[in-house]
């Protein structure tokens, strides 16, 4: 290969991994702020899962449109899926695996939240760091360093402060079970993880592009989010019922939703899955400081230690990183 060549991809790639992370900062905390907003209003009381399943609907046409002006056309774009489902179709099932462990994921999340103290949930969930860098050692062949382990557990201890909220937790019901709840919170840090490093090594995968592995991501993540409302409550199916409660800006987060999909795709192309972790917790950090101005958020000790923390985690991870 060309030096020049080489060196200008790199560049390119460098390029696109930044941009890449300064969009998912700005597109989540703006998804985080538009779902907050919705939920106040008495006209966006929406069903989490409908929206999660529109927000795969718009990801995949939104797919389609991106993959066609690359390809150059429509119908080169359906030919060119055409051409995968039939001369690769063991990679294009393998997309089944993470919309299969985020419907587990989702499950087990809720289990445990049912189960746990918000608090005791805040602190343990902050584990699928821990199991997504493992997962990436194990599978990916990633090499981190023992300065990088310590700032995800930083990471993690300014996460729990920052969505720590002031005050008594709510009162658990009595039927809750402890050990249901932890082991629930396990599975879903498990999953989480691994799912996160399934997608980053599809990604990363030159075999299809990033708006075919989206597309196909996105049907079996359709087929899964309708068997879990199937699973759930059937009646949400019926339109009335689905599209009940979605205001101008339930769609607004719906289709910020989906965007944000598309460029995790990139994140994960361009650079990693724990980068993408600490994208997120840029996000949660900027969405809740937001919060001050358009909600009734007051900014506590804990959330500045948190963003504190926050930022010497990234700090101490980038610097760690080889160059």
């Amino acid at each position: 290969m060309n030096p020049k060549k080489a060196s200008s991809r790199l560049s390119f790639e460098q390029k696109m991994k930044y941009v890449s992370l300064v969009l998912l900062v700005f597109f989540t905390s703006a998804q985080i702020l538009c779902m907050r907003y919705a939920r106040t209003r008495e006209d966006s009381k929406y069903d989490s899962n409908t929206a999660v399943l529109l927000g795969e609907v718009f990801k995949l046409i939104m797919s389609f449109l991106l993959l066609s002006s690359e390809k150059g056309g429509l119908r080169k774009a359906y030919g060119q899926l055409e051409l995968e489902r039939t001369n690769h179709q063991r990679d294009v099932l393998l997309h089944a695996v993470p919309a299969l462990l985020y419907t587990i994921q989702n499950n087990f999340m809720y289990l445990a939240i049912s189960n746990l103290d918000a608090a005791v949930f805040q602190v343990c969930s902050q584990l699928k760091l821990i199991t997504a860098a493992i997962f990436s050692v194990t599978f990916l062949k990633k090499q981190i360093s023992s300065f990088q382990w310590l700032s995800l557990f930083i990471l993690g201890v300014g996460l729990v402060l920052v969505n720590m909220r002031s005050g008594s937790s709510a009162d658990l019901s009595e039927n809750t079970n402890m050990v249901l709840g932890l082991f629930s919170v396990l599975v879903f840090c498990c999953t989480s993880g691994f799912a996160g490093v399934f997608m980053e090594k599809l990604f990363k995968d030159n075999k299809f592009s990033v708006w075919s592995r989206n597309i196909w991501l996105a049907l079996f993540s359709i087929l899964s989010g309708v068997l879990g409302i199937v699973f759930k409550d059937w009646r949400l199916l019926i339109p009335s019922n689905f599209f009940k409660g979605y205001s101008f800006w339930a769609w607004l987060a719906v289709i910020l939703l989906a965007i944000g999909g598309l460029i995790i795709a990139m994140v994960l192309k361009y650079a990693d899955n724990i980068i993408k972790a600490f994208g997120n917790a840029a996000s949660i950090v900027v969405s809740t400081f937001l919060s001050v101005f358009l909600f009734d958020f007051v900014i506590t000790s804990n959330y500045i230690c948190g963003c504190v923390l926050v930022i010497i985690a990234i700090v101490m991870y980038s610097s760690g990183q080889k160059k």
